[in-house]
């Protein structure tokens, strides 16, 4: 195994679920079998060592993810939603399945490749509530180099309707959907916050009675910006 490289900030993982749709992989740091033997992809700058070896991939046998293991958590509460998406990558590692993984650089190269996990394991040493744990397995595939798409549009989604006392964690969807994004960038507003509140993660709680529009606003790969209102009718 080759020296692991830490991922360069902006740097998404992710992984294709069963229900078909890229997820991402949140709190990977580094990966294995990257780095000082790969060619560096469109890259002359020699002075960024971090951007520049983090551009490739190299093609080998082995692969492996490291990262941090999120605690349980409370809906609402600022991981929830981290919480549950990691988790379904652990339970396919555990379960040594095979998947389709890409990672999105932050200059919108993209390399998606198969990876058949063998299991991961967790480092008791460390903190107990953000353990680091390690997901080895195989490359089943050569890299294969895209662009990752402009964001053009998001869309914000939620059932519309909540009671007084009752909280929504919101959803936001890319359009085109494998878009590259600034993670953790989005922003999320309520135009009347009496009647319901918002967390900067998207969890929404009726506070009194009437009607809301909550607008998110997501950061693209570029540094632009895009925006999409809910309204939300709370009884």
């Amino acid at each position: 195994m080759l020296e692991d490289v830490t991922l360069a900030a902006g740097t998404i993982v992710e992984q294709y679920d069963s229900d078909g749709v890229w997820k991402r992989v949140p709190r990977i740091t580094s990966t294995g079998d990257t780095g000082s033997l790969a060619e560096a992809k469109e890259k002359t700058t020699t002075e960024d060592r971090i951007k520049r070896y983090g551009s490739g991939l190299r093609d080998g046998g082995d692969k492996n993810f490291k990262g941090q293991i999120i605690p349980p958590q409370t809906e609402g509460s600022e991981h929830f939603t981290d919480r549950a998406i990691q988790q379904i990558f652990l339970d396919r590692c555990k379960n040594e399945e095979e998947m389709q993984m890409r990672i999105t650089f932050p200059d919108s190269e993209r390399g998606t490749f198969t990876f058949k996990s063998l299991g991961y394991q967790a480092d008791d040493v460390t903190a107990e509530d953000w353990r680091m744990f390690s997901a080895n397995g195989k490359q089943n595939s050569f890299v294969a180099w895209t662009t990752a798409p402009l964001l053009t549009a998001v869309v914000l989604t939620g059932t519309g309707t909540l009671t007084v006392g009752e909280g929504e964690q919101l959803t936001v969807a890319n359009t085109p959907l494998d878009a590259f994004y600034e993670v953790n960038q989005d922003t999320f507003v309520s135009d009347d916050p009496a009647i319901a509140s918002v967390t900067k993660w998207g969890y929404v709680k009726g506070i009194s009675a009437g009607t809301v529009n909550i607008t998110v606003t997501r950061t693209t790969g570029g540094g632009t910006t895009v925006t999409h209102s809910l309204e939300i009718v709370v009884s």
